[in-house]
């Protein structure tokens, strides 16, 4: 059986009012292309610990707006 790959894209939400959970993403779309995917989430930018506070909890101090996950189709 072969295995393909997708790339599923998820798009960023935050809600700085929250006290927990005020940061998340949800499925948006998918592509079979690695470089279309980088390249997608690259041009939407980030948010940073001055968006959110969640954010600047974190070691990067940044979230994307836009990521991607490598995943085998079957």
């Amino acid at each position: 059986m072969e295995s393909n790959k997708i790339y599923l894209i998820e798009k960023g939400w935050i809600y700085p009012s929250l006290s927990q959970n005020a940061s998340g993403y949800d499925i948006h779309s998918y592509t079979t292309s690695k470089e279309e995917a980088i390249e997608f989430c690259e041009k939407h930018g980030y948010w940073t610990g001055r968006d959110c506070w969640e954010i600047s909890i974190t070691p990067e101090d940044k979230m994307w707006k836009y990521r991607y996950r490598e995943i085998n189709e079957l």
